[in-house]
């Protein structure tokens, strides 16, 4: 099981109106990308040379529910935040963007129901699936973008419109300062929470000529090699009778949609800790969705106006328990959530992330 996500900040730009209100535009390009029970000999075959698998022998492999799903597009959207109430200890707050989603593609390969047995092999430096087949399914559906090769998704093919929808963010924040000042909207909290309800919405594609879905022959032996699943490969492999085309025909694949719970305290200044969960909202059934993995995470950091420090620990059902480092000097931010466990080598993920922020940001010391 695995997650992959790309997400890249475009040009933005927010303005302040008032101590109260902000508004504001955003543009973001987005990939995401699930594989769920997939044997771990199928993935080595993607990343390492057939020669290094070690594989001398058949084998054996369960493929019923493997599946792989990626969904790639962008967004264009519009914001807005306010303070919806003040009293100089407790503030209200909310915000909301509307989004304009132009999805470029959308990919499911898997097998679904599947009975029988099934073996890997290495005939010819490439690697082979032997099928003896007792039924079931195996379905290559592809909306917008051709995305069968994988090399085929590139920066510019997100940013293509194969099919549009909108999409919805909201949030709520409630902010406590134990020192009262009913004129000091900017000063730090001393405690927040916040819950947000994001990527509301989903996408319809129209599935291209590289889509086909198999019904498995109740018996029989099937070969496949998994680096080329396009028609012409799968009819030679012996499923010409078995083959139907669904271009044409539409799936509806879900944004990532998440229920977001956020906790923060301040210990002593400058000195915080966050509590932060999401949740993976997305419809189980749908399997033509990618979405992200349920994660909780607990963040010690220091914070103040020049110079910022981040500790954060992080547990998700895929990657299990992860530990990073961030530092923000001025408006630049460089960091990790699993830098840590990389170099103990104790982490199953990897990921990054830097920024520089343009702008005024007021602060008061306390």
């Amino acid at each position: 099981n695995a997650r992959l996500n790309i997400d890249v900040l475009g040009p933005s730009a927010f303005f302040k109106i008032g101590d109260k209100h902000s508004v504001g535009f955003f543009t973001r390009v987005r990939a995401l990308g699930n594989i769920n029970d997939i044997d771990a000999k199928l993935i080595q075959s993607y990343i390492s040379d057939v020669k290094n698998m070690e594989l001398r022998n058949n084998y054996s492999i369960n493929l019923k529910n493997q599946e792989v799903v990626l969904h790639g597009f962008s967004e264009f959207g519009l914001s807005w935040a306010g303070e919806l109430y003040f009293d100089g200890h407790n503030a209200i707050k909310a915000g909301a963007s509307v989004k304009y989603i132009m999805g470029a593609g959308n990919l499911y390969v898997g097998f679904r129901d599947f009975a029988g047995s099934a073996s890997l092999t290495v005939e010819n430096d490439k690697l082979k699936v032997n099928i003896d087949s007792r039924g079931g399914n195996f379905e290559v559906l592809n909306g917008g973008t051709d995305l069968v090769k994988l090399s085929n998704l590139s920066s510019s093919s997100l940013l293509g419109k194969e099919a549009s929808t909108m999409g919805l963010d909201l949030g709520v924040v409630y902010e406590y300062r134990f020192d009262g000042c009913r004129t000091c909207h900017n000063r730090p909290h001393d405690f927040k929470v916040g819950l947000s309800l994001m990527d509301i919405g989903n996408v319809q594609y129209k599935l291209n000529k590289q889509s086909f879905r198999y019904q498995l022959p109740a018996s029989g032996a099937i070969k496949l090699s998994l680096d080329d699943l396009s028609e012409e490969a799968l009819t030679k492999a012996g499923l010409t009778t078995a083959t139907t085309q669904v271009a044409g025909r539409t799936v509806k694949s879900s944004l990532p949609t998440t229920l977001n719970l956020s906790v923060d305290y301040r210990v002593a200044r400058p000195f915080f800790v966050n509590l932060a969960t999401r949740f993976n909202l997305t419809n189980k059934s749908n399997a033509y969705t990618a979405a992200y993995a349920n994660e909780i995470s607990l963040t010690p950091r220091l914070e103040s106006e020049f110079l910022g420090a981040y500790l954060p620990l992080t547990y998700n059902q895929i990657s299990k328990t992860n530990v990073g480092l961030a530092l923000r000097l001025g408006p630049f931010v460089v960091g990790s959530n699993t830098i840590l466990s990389n170099l103990t080598k104790s982490a199953k993920e990897f990921n990054f992330f830097f920024g520089v922020r343009f702008g005024h940001r007021a602060y008061q010391s306390m």
